[in-house]
């Protein structure tokens, strides 16, 4: 009897950390829509490009490749915070500050992404 109730309780876990980790994916997705909109139509480019990035990080995870969508988030990022310090420094531009939001959007839709798949996994392997 308590063989079974460790084995529900193992699969309400899982199924619990997969709708979190659904809830993070969507929920980075929407406040990418709302850094989009609220950042203006002169910053509408970079926005763009760094939703594109978080959609292809995604798509590589469900592949199967979470340690290369990681790579793929953090090379998004570094590169737009290295833009960003670079305009702040030499450009002397200002920036809303709803835009650094991209510093933590594309690690939590990765990870929101990993946390739904992991529970796939073992069914997609044993089909």
């Amino acid at each position: 009897m308590d063989g079974t109730k460790v084995g529900s309780n193992s699969k309400s876990d899982s199924r619990i950390t997969s709708y979190i980790g659904l809830g993070m994916m969507l929920m980075s997705f929407i406040l990418a829509v709302v850094v989009t909109n609220s950042a203006g139509p002169d910053r509408y480019a970079e926005n763009i490009i760094m939703t594109i990035a978080m959609a292809i990080a995604v798509v590589i995870t469900v592949s199967g490749y979470l340690t290369m969508a990681v790579i793929v988030s953090a090379i998004a990022t570094v590169i737009f915070v290295g833009l960003k310090i670079y305009s702040i420094i030499t450009l002397h531009q200002e920036f809303p500050p709803i835009s650094f939001l991209w510093v933590i959007l594309p690690a939590m839709c990765v990870v929101g992404i990993a946390f739904y798949v992991k529970r796939y996994t073992p069914l997609t392997l044993e089909n």
